[in-house]
């Protein structure tokens, strides 16, 4: 079940009396293997150009510019899988207040992939459930992570923030 995902949108704008949201840029790649405890092991990029929502009636706006995300995950041996991310963002403009740069690059490392696995099975398995509301889900992936903490942690998992900057 080997998976390569490449996925480009140059433009989407939708418009309305209300507003308007513009969607440029967007890039998404994907490049993932079974492994370990059947988890999806590879590597995957998201980027942004420029994300904009406009509501016309209050005057309020969001602009985000230059949004880069990089995600990797893979087996480190022993039963344990390594997860990193990077993020980067250029700007975000909240009604003429502007933020940024952004960024955080983080990295998870000696997860218990049996107790990773189940967790993803139990998530996968609560969103196929189209009759259960939200909030009622959010509290079954709560439970469903506080059932596999112990087994998360049985392995000295290690949670290293490499870059911060705001």
């Amino acid at each position: 079940r080997h998976a390569d995902i490449n996925l480009a949108v140059r433009l989407v704008r939708i418009s309305g009396q209300g507003g308007e949201m513009v969607l440029e840029g967007m890039t998404m790649t994907s490049v993932a293997e079974p492994g370990i405890e059947d988890l999806a092991l590879g590597d995957g990029t998201f980027a942004v150009k420029r994300l904009s929502f406009n509501d016309s009636k209050s005057g309020a706006a969001f602009h985000m510019n230059d949004l880069q995300l990089k995600a990797n995950t893979s087996d480190s041996g022993n039963g344990n899988v390594d997860s990193a991310m990077d993020m980067r963002l250029k700007t975000i403009e909240l009604t003429g207040d502007r933020f940024g740069p952004a960024v955080l690059a983080m990295a998870f490392r000696n997860l218990d992939a049996g107790a990773v696995a189940r967790i993803n099975k139990q998530v996968r398995e609560l969103r196929r459930q189209k009759n259960m509301p939200q909030d009622q889900q959010g509290m079954m992936m709560m439970a469903t992570m506080a059932s596999e903490l112990g087994n998360l942690l049985k392995k000295g998992p290690v949670i290293e923030i490499t870059e911060l900057s705001l």
